[in-house]
């Protein structure tokens, strides 16, 4: 036994999914919006941009659509 009870427990999990899971999106989009370029528009991959900036909007709508329904038993 860890000595905490169940619903702490299965708490905690929640928040470190959660944060895992939003950090993780986080680091992506840096590695492909600033790190590859496509965040800028300057740089002439204006196309890439768009397509990063589409999938960054898609991405981010499912993520935070994830997140409602992965809190919303808890709650």
């Amino acid at each position: 036994m860890n000595g905490m009870e169940p619903e702490v427990s299965r708490y905690l999990k929640r928040i470190a999914t959660s944060i895992s899971v939003v950090l993780l999106w986080m680091l992506m989009i840096i590695l492909f919006g600033l790190k590859l370029g496509y965040f800028f528009f300057d740089k002439g991959h204006f196309l890439g941009s768009g397509i990063f900036y589409a999938c960054l909007l898609a991405s981010g709508f499912f993520l935070i659509r994830w997140l409602i329904r992965y809190w919303k038993p808890f709650f």
